[in-house]
Formats: C-alpha cells, structure tokens, sequence
C-alpha cells in the first residue's frame, strides 16, 4: 500500500512544462517548450528585400519589406517595412560598415538621406541575431567619413586601413532561435 501511494505521488509530481507553439502559436504537444534542439552546424540564412507593388499608406513612397529567410522555417520571416534596401554583399563591406566578422546577411536601408543598417549573425548554433543602426549622411561611408579629408592619400601618409569614421551604434533589436521542427520564438529588444 505504501509503494502504491509513493508510486502514484510520483507519477503525479511529475514536472510539467508547456507545449511548444510554432510561429503561429499552434502547439506542439509533447515537445516541450523549453527545449532548444542542438544543430550540429550553425543554421544558414539570409536577409532578403521584397520590393512591393502599392507606395507605403503613410507617405505614399515605394517601399520593401525586409524578411529573414531560412531553409528551416518554411515561410520568410517579416522583420520591417524600409524605404530603401541594398544588400551588404561582401566582407569588406561588413567591415567597412563596422559589423561583426561572422556577419551572415546585412543589408542598408538608406532612404533620403538616411537610413538603418541590419545584419544579422549566428549565435550558439541556432539563434539568429540581428543588429541594427542609423546611420545619415556624413557619417561613415566604406569606412570613412569624407568631409574635409578630399584628395588626402592614406598610403602616402602611412594610414592604410585607418578609419576616420565615427563609431555606427549597433543595437542588438531582434533574436530568433530557430529550432529543428521548423518552429522558432522570436524575441525582441
């Protein structure tokens, strides 16, 4: 009788967690909610803009929405409306616009005169990171601010690489952990 009792506390002590939900907040029973499934590589993705066929309500200009793209997650992600888009194509660029060396994807928004700067990396396998930045016009662009530094040969000087741009304040704003079953949790900053 007291195994009986013991046995059944323990069944019903069990701990409970809740189910997973997948990106439309359907749960996923059984699976739960709590666990982040190891990738054995970090997980690939891009960002990508849509340009779209109606000019923006509010100012009546063209704009993209801006989508996180992953194999593992069946539809793109919406990250934010921009008013401008150019992929941020090569690594020279990324350091150039002073993003983190394990950049995967970025792109610049500029739009009149200004605009954000979003990259995003991986973190611990399978969370995406995305940075984001203002920057306007006499700020750093390629690396350099330009004003009043026309016709200034860096070489002849002995400053190759030397970087007379202010410092773009990257912010961490957005973070997805991605997880196997093609689910993810978005997290905002």
């Amino acid at each position: 009788m007291i195994f009986a009792s013991v046995l059944l506390f323990a069944c019903n002590n069990t701990p409970k967690t809740d189910d997973a939900t997948t990106k439309d907040n359907k749960r996923i029973e059984g699976m739960p909610a709590d666990k982040v499934l190891e990738f054995d590589e970090p997980i690939d993705f891009e960002l990508t803009c849509v340009e779209q066929a109606e000019p923006a309500e509010e100012t009546g200009q063209p704009y993209y929405k801006l989508y996180l793209k992953t194999a593992l997650v069946k539809e793109p992600i919406f990250i934010e409306k921009l008013f401008g888009c150019a992929k941020v194509a090569t690594k020279e660029e990324y350091r150039a616009l002073q993003m983190l060396s394990n950049t995967n994807s970025a792109v610049n928004g500029w739009y009149a005169g200004g605009g954000p700067l979003i990259y995003g990396y991986i973190e611990d396998n399978n969370e995406i990171v995305l940075m984001k930045a203002f920057q306007e016009e006499g700020d750093s662009h390629e690396g350099h601010d330009h004003e009043g530094h026309e016709g200034h040969d860096h070489a002849e000087h002995g400053h190759e690489g030397h970087d007379h741009a202010k410092e773009i304040d990257y912010q961490e704003f957005k973070r997805f952990i991605i997880h196997k079953d093609g689910s993810f949790e978005a997290k905002t900053q």
